[in-house]
């Protein structure tokens, strides 16, 4: 066990819909919460001392690094693998702690995605509307 707090130290609970997952200032992993199986399928094992950027769906490797470096604490909205090589949407809020990433990681369901979806397409409307206008 490393130089960090364990998920209850800092008061983090295990609910059934995310997982915990504590990560080194590189993004290692360096413990997750045994109900990861349940909801990506991975045991523990499968991913202490992995890269969590190898499990990442390359299309959303830009937003995750720019929220990996941008600040203390940031959420962000990503594309993860789980263990048959699928991709499920997922929802990381996390938090620094000197050079410990603390992690909570929730499930997306369909209807989060729908949302996610149609706040992009807004989104792009808008910023072609603006830059027509220079």
């Amino acid at each position: 066990t490393g130089n960090y707090r364990k998920p209850a130290d800092v008061g983090l609970d295990i609910k059934m819909n995310h997982f915990i997952s504590i990560h080194d200032k590189f993004g290692t992993y360096l413990e997750v919460t045994s109900n990861i199986k349940d909801i990506l399928g991975y045991d523990e094992d499968d991913l202490i001392g992995k890269s969590a950027y190898e499990f990442f769906h390359p299309e959303c490797l830009s937003n995750i690094v720019k929220s990996h470096v941008s600040s203390l604490n940031s959420t962000v909205n990503y594309r993860i693998r789980i263990k048959n090589g699928n991709y499920v949407y997922v929802k990381t809020e996390s938090f620094k702690i000197k050079d410990i990433i603390y992690c909570i990681t929730n499930k997306i369901s369909l209807i989060d995605i729908f949302f996610l979806k149609v706040n992009e397409l807004i989104r792009n409307i808008i910023e072609i509307k603006m830059f027509r206008k220079f």
